[in-house]
C-alpha cells in the first residue's frame, strides 16, 4: 500500500517562457502488509523551465529540469529495491525538442483545405496555429 502524500504542481506561462515547480510531501508508511517494511517520509522540490521559439514551419523548445533540488535521500515504499538503494539524487536535465506545425492526424484533404484558407486570409500558407 502506498503512503499518503500531498503534491502541488503549478506552472506559470509567460510566453515564450514557462516556469514551474512540483512540491511533494510523502508521509511515513506505518500501515504495513505482511511482507512490507516501514519507510520514512520525505519532501521533494522539482523545478522546470522551458523556452519556446516559433519559426514559419517549426516550433523549437528548450527544456531545463532540476529534480530533487535539495538532494534529499529518500526511499520509495513500493520500490522492490528500496532495501538496496535510495531513489535518484539531484538530477539536472536539458532537452531540445523541435516539431513541425503539421498535425499527425491531418489528411492530405485537410491540408489542402487549411492551406487554401490560409491563402484566402492572406497568410500565404505559412504554417498557421500550432
Amino acid at each position: 500500500m502506498p503512503p499518503d502524500k500531498i503534491q502541488l504542481l503549478t506552472e506559470f506561462d509567460f510566453k515564450p517562457l514557462a516556469i514551474g515547480l512540483n512540491i511533494k510531501k510523502v508521509f511515513p508508511q506505518t500501515r504495513l502488509g505482511e511482507f512490507e517494511t516501514k519507510t520514512e517520509g520525505f519532501s521533494l522540490l522539482d523545478l522546470h523551465a522551458s523556452y519556446t521559439m516559433h519559426s514559419s514551419k517549426m516550433t523549437h523548445k528548450l527544456i531545463v529540469q532540476l529534480d530533487n533540488v535539495f538532494n534529499e535521500v529518500y526511499y520509495n515504499h513500493l520500490s522492490r529495491i528500496k532495501s538496496i538503494m535510495p531513489e535518484e539524487e539531484r538530477c539536472l536535465s536539458i532537452q531540445s525538442v523541435s516539431y513541425t506545425h503539421l498535425r499527425a492526424h491531418e489528411t492530405p484533404e485537410h491540408r489542402v483545405c487549411r492551406l487554401l484558407l490560409e491563402k484566402k486570409k492572406g497568410g500565404g500558407g505559412g504554417g498557421g496555429g500550432g
